[in-house]
Parts: structure tokens; C-alpha cells; sequence
């Protein structure tokens, strides 16, 4: 019986010794997953941004806007008009391009009061609106599309033009111009009611 006793634990303190073992390995890789975490480059933003009441437009110029808007203005605007796209531009992390061509922006041209978007007033998306961002849905007709966020900017209700200001990541799928990196690149739309 003591012979079966000392093999039994030498057994148990080499299962010890490799579960510390394996112990060690795995902080050792927490602390380098740590250390890779902290060497990610930080983001660098070179281009004109955002101020409180001044955005940026085409080219990089500033444009008074309001930026301080209530969620009661935004629910007004997104009931009471129907949002007709005016311009779009793109812009990454350091360039801002000038106004795109109508043909060359594929998202949708009318914001409608019933909580959809649409490309010919026909053919709707539903849309989710929380706090100062909505969602367009993924579209029943079409297993292609996707569901897209959009913030909104700015929204200029009380001045002329009225107008509203949205930015999005997912919208653009056109051609983009080399000075733009297409994996940063965002669309910002300029919006009016219709007349």
C-alpha cells in the first residue's frame, strides 16, 4: 500500500507543477494582449473638425450651423417636413472633398415625416430615430441592402436655409478620389425641405 502511496503523490505534485505552469503562460500572454492593446497607433485627425455652431462643408470650409440642438427640434423636424437631399461631400481622417455630383451618391434622396426614407417617394425605407442618430433598416425587397446609421451634425430650424446636416460611414459606394482612404471614409449630406 505505501507503494502505491508515493508514485500516487508524485503524480499530484507534477499535475501541480504544470497547472501552475500553464497558469503562468496565460498571464504572461494577458500581459502581452495588454501591452498590444496599448501600442495600437492613436487616431490622428488632420482635417478641418466639427466646432460647437460651425461644421465643416466641401473643401474643408466652415459653415455656421447649429450643433446644440434638443431631441423636441429634431422630432419636429423629422414630422413636420419632408427632407429632400440637396449635397453630399466625403471626407476621411485628413481630407475633406469637394461637393460630390448628384449621379454619384447612391443613398437615398427624401427623409419622409412617417419615419422612412425613400428614392422616389415610392419605394420606402423604415427608420429609427434615438437620440440625435437614426437607423435605416434593411429592406425586405432586397436581401442585398443592410441596415446604416446616421448621425445627425446639424439642424437648422429658426434661420434660413433651413437645413440638416447628417454623416454617415456606410452610405457612400461610389468611386472616392485618391486623396481619401475608402476604410475611414464618411459621406456627409446636406438636407432641405421640400419646397
Amino acid at each position: 500500500m505505501k507503494a502505491l502511496r508515493l508514485p500516487f503523490y508524485l503524480l499530484l505534485v507534477l499535475l501541480s507543477l504544470s497547472l501552475c505552469a500553464c497558469h503562468d503562460d496565460n498571464n504572461d500572454d494577458d500581459d502581452n494582449k495588454g501591452n498590444e492593446k496599448e501600442e495600437k497607433p492613436e487616431v490622428i485627425i488632420t482635417r478641418p473638425q466639427d466646432k460647437p455652431n460651425e461644421i465643416f462643408g466641401a473643401c474643408g470650409l466652415y459653415l455656421k450651423a447649429n450643433t446644440e440642438f434638443s431631441r423636441k427640434d429634431l422630432d419636429f423636424a423629422m414630422s413636420q417636413y419632408v427632407w429632400k437631399r440637396k449635397t453630399s461631400i466625403l471626407y476621411d481622417n485628413s481630407h475633406i472633398s469637394d461637393t460630390l455630383k448628384e449621379e454619384d451618391v447612391s443613398i437615398f434622396n427624401y427623409i419622409l415625416p412617417n419615419s422612412q426614407v425613400s428614392y422616389n417617394k415610392q419605394y420606402n425605407r423604415v427608420i429609427d430615430i434615438s437620440g440625435k442618430r437614426f437607423e435605416v433598416f434593411r429592406s425586405i425587397y432586397n436581401s442585398t441592402s443592410y441596415d446604416e446609421i446616421y448621425w445627425i451634425v446639424a439642424l437648422d430650424l429658426k434661420r434660413e436655409p433651413k437645413r440638416m446636416v447628417v454623416d454617415s460611414r456606410t452610405s457612400y459606394r461610389g468611386d472616392i478620389p485618391d486623396s481619401l482612404d475608402r476604410m475611414n471614409t464618411c459621406i456627409r449630406t446636406f438636407w432641405e425641405p421640400e419646397q
